[in-house]
């Protein structure tokens, strides 16, 4: 219907029209969302599903939906994400925040699959190849070379992977401020 309404007399405002249903929905989405959250958080924790869940999931979990929530009371312009496997990307979309997810790994297999989780914008980019921060640094002047972020931008970053093969997830709040210096 809507290839056929734009190709009709009137194609900006069948957009225009779409737009705001569009706008309109993920609006209502969101104040669901919230209720179903608060519901579920008063909930016996006797669920089956918990159960088979382990520790390290409900970590990341946590993490997750607490850089969600921080995201969205701070009116953070995006988030970030490192993810060797597109785990934490998958959760954070889960949540739905109110800004962008940018999800970054080092595999085009796992960047072709986050293609498919809601909010998230993936990128292939070499993970930690110098230092954890030389790759946050990149990071930001890619996206501000692309017109995505801007200068002064707050930012919540959230990691799964570290500098060597052990597991380090993390939450950071950072403000775009991309070093002159090259790396």
């Amino acid at each position: 219907l809507s290839g056929e309404s734009a190709a009709g007399l009137f194609p900006e405002r069948s957009l225009d029209v779409l737009r705001t249903v569009a706008t309109k929905t993920e609006e209502y989405m969101r104040s669901v969302n919230k209720a179903n959250l608060k519901s579920l958080q008063s909930m016996d924790e006797e669920d089956s599903y918990e159960e088979d869940r382990n520790e390290q999931q409900f970590i990341s979990e946590g993490i997750c939906e607490s850089a969600v929530q921080m995201a969205n009371q701070l009116s953070a312009s995006a988030i970030f994400v490192f993810t060797r496997r597109g785990y934490m990307a998958s959760l954070l979309s889960r949540h739905r925040p109110e800004c962008p997810i940018f999800a970054f790994c080092n595999s085009d297999e796992v960047r072709r699959r986050m293609n498919l989780l809601w909010g998230v914008m993936p990128f292939r980019i070499d993970l930690y190849k110098d230092d954890p921060e030389g790759t946050i640094e990149r990071t930001f002047k890619l996206l501000l070379a692309r017109g995505l972020i801007k200068k002064g931008d707050l930012i919540v970053l959230v990691t799964d992977i570290g500098p060597s093969t052990d597991e380090i997830r993390s939450v950071q709040v950072r403000y775009v401020n991309p070093s002159s210096k090259q790396k």
